[in-house]
């Protein structure tokens, strides 16, 4: 049975723990374009240019949500339910403006620690990966992700940081420019947009990624190029 909010009596277990996202509609994106959710938490659509109906994509949540058509400085407001997994959906403005919620699976017990220090790659795009380092002392994941522009003309490569959060982490992407092979210069690093990483164990997760400046999203997933023999086990503090 598809619904957006829970009974009664469950609505008011979870009152304290869930929250409230905000998600601003532009006349061709959304910001953020990816955004993780808890199972209660409630979606907030703000627009601020064209006018749009929301609506999800088919899931495997069976979170169905429509919005009507909303004007510039409308809202709407959802209850996202789920067990863990993702929920596109897009404006009618334009099929191709699509956003996700990333519904957190609470039974994940994996936590990401200093079993996920290696290298990822996703295997139907060779030559592209991503280097993942977790540093204990400040529970901050960094990720140095080498990949190709859109026009395929030119290597694109990104340092990423930002908090853990149980087995996944939201990374502020930051593209360095402005370098020159083995002299010293001064080096830019504008913000690219923004890197989500969910781990389902240190062998395998998958990346969903928003380029605000470059105006496009999507996902990837990704595999350990290596196996490492305490991969199983929880890392020694």
């Amino acid at each position: 049975m598809r619904c957006l909010t829970f009974c009664a009596g469950l609505l008011l277990s979870l009152a304290l723990a869930a929250e409230q996202h905000v998600i601003t509609v532009h006349a061709n994106r959304f910001e953020p374009a990816v955004v993780n959710v808890q199972s209660g938490d409630t979606v907030q659509w703000q627009v601020t240019a064209g006018t749009h109906q929301i609506s999800t994509l088919d899931n495997a949540q069976q979170v169905s949500i429509t919005s009507p058509f909303l004007s510039p400085g409308d809202q709407y407001t959802a209850t996202i339910t789920g067990s863990g997994g993702e929920v596109y959906y897009a404006s009618s403005l334009d099929p191709n403006m699509q956003g996700a919620l990333v519904v957190a699976a609470p039974s994940n017990p994996f936590v990401i620690d200093q079993r996920i220090n290696a290298g990822y790659h996703n295997p139907a795009t060779s030559g592209q990966g991503l280097l993942f380092e977790y540093v204990p002392d400040s529970g901050v994941l960094i990720a140095y992700w080498f990949t190709f522009n859109q026009a395929g003309d030119a290597q694109q490569w990104f340092i990423a940081t930002g908090p853990v959060n149980g087995h996944q982490a939201t990374l502020t992407v930051l593209e360095p420019q402005g370098g020159q092979f083995n002299t010293a210069s001064a080096i830019e690093q504008p913000q690219w947009g923004e890197l989500t990483v969910v781990f389902d164990s240190c062998y395998r997760g998958r990346a969903y990624y928003n380029a605000a400046g470059e105006q496009h999203s999507g996902e990837f997933p990704f595999e350990r190029l290596y196996l490492a023999a305490p991969c199983e086990q929880e890392a020694t503090p």
